[in-house]
């Protein structure tokens, strides 16, 4: 089973000329068997009603925590999809090394 709870909504204001309306999501996707619960992350960018961009990244971690903070970073550093797999794949990495 797997449920998606979004975390951190980001909106941004259209300004004539530089930058149009839009809204990104971060949210936190927790995926339950028999045996296992992992968390992973979803980013939707919703520039229109028509016009969405999406990042799913499941299984990232047993633990919510290091997940929900990988979540704060993205939504302070306003990631997008588009860029979020090297970063987040980063992160997974730095933590892997730390002692």
């Amino acid at each position: 089973m797997t449920r998606v709870t979004n975390i951190y909504k980001k909106d941004y204001s259209e300004i004539k000329n530089i930058q149009h309306q839009s809204n990104i999501y971060y949210n936190l996707i927790k995926t339950m068997s028999d045996t296992l619960t992992c968390y992973g992350i979803e980013i939707i960018l919703k520039n229109n009603s028509t016009n969405l961009e999406t990042a799913n990244f499941e299984g990232i971690s047993e633990s919510k925590t290091f997940v929900l903070d990988i979540i704060k970073f993205l939504y302070e550093n306003s990631i997008k999809p588009d860029s979020s797999l090297y970063i987040i794949s980063d992160l997974i990495s730095a933590r892997e090394y730390d002692i």
